[in-house]
């Protein structure tokens, strides 16, 4: 598949492939937090934080629309979700992205 020219000038910022890990990273940082801190903001653990950027960890679909409302001020709830979803897709062996559509 081949990627969207947003995704290849995201990796190319970040010097890696773009992954959800990498996402939660970079959303991290720029809210300028250590894992703890944005631990607490998401209502985790710091563990937990780290485990999902360094990839050991997948999220549910219920914890990507929580994080999505925390982090509405830096990232859009459609594009968290649609990250978390295509993530899962991937380490499942389906190369797919997801995307939502609004319904009505």
């Amino acid at each position: 598949m081949k990627k969207s020219d947003a995704m290849q000038l995201l990796e190319n910022i970040a010097g890696e492939e773009f992954t959800f890990a990498t996402m939660m990273r970079v959303l991290r940082q720029r809210k300028e937090m250590t894992q703890e801190q944005f631990g607490k903001l998401l209502g985790v653990q710091k563990a937990y934080i780290c485990d999902i950027e360094r990839g050991r960890r997948n999220i549910t679909i219920d914890q990507a629309i929580k994080f999505a409302a925390k982090l509405e001020d830096v990232v859009s709830m459609k594009q968290f979700i649609e990250m978390a979803v295509s993530y899962q897709l991937k380490k499942n062996g389906l190369d797919y992205d997801a995307v939502l559509v609004a319904n009505g």
